[in-house]
């Protein structure tokens, strides 16, 4: 993947449900962002014009279309959390294209009793992040989708 301007002969916009994904077809590009727009990347399809683009509400499936050329499809990988200490805090984060996805915790992996978690949620860098204090009692984590 290379950075690709959002400069150009756009044909084709597409954005996930909350607005976080965007994709643009035009010229040889299909270009998506995961953070409203303010960075995109050109992804690697094959050099055709390329005139429109969709996407699922929660940006895990794309399809873009060729003049006179293919039909691309793509699905996304699922999404996964990711745990890292910050200081004294855990951070726990998971990409912001997870739409149809809930946070939730268990005390106990013992128990099936999952809830979901009330923590404030912070969008940085095209990712969901809670922190909690490391300090806090034992707690595991799940991504669940709606």
């Amino acid at each position: 993947m290379s950075n690709c301007t959002p400069i150009g002969y756009w044909y084709g916009l597409a954005a996930s449900a909350n607005g976080t994904i965007l994709a643009a077809a035009g010229g040889t590009n299909v270009c998506t962002s995961t953070n409203f727009g303010q960075n995109w990347v050109s992804n690697s399809l094959p050099p055709y014009t390329w005139v429109s683009v969709a996407m699922s509400a929660d940006a895990g499936k794309m399809v873009a279309v060729a003049y006179n050329g293919p039909i691309c499809t793509a699905q996304f990988a699922p999404p996964s959390l990711s745990a890292s200490l910050s200081g004294a805090n855990l951070v726990v984060a998971w990409p912001c294209y997870a739409t149809n996805c809930q946070l939730q915790q268990n005390p106990t992996l013992l128990s099936n009793v999952w809830t979901a978690t009330t923590n404030l949620v912070i969008l940085t860098n095209g990712q969901n992040q809670i922190v909690v204090p490391a300090t806090n009692p034992q707690n595991f984590y799940r991504l669940q989708g709606l």
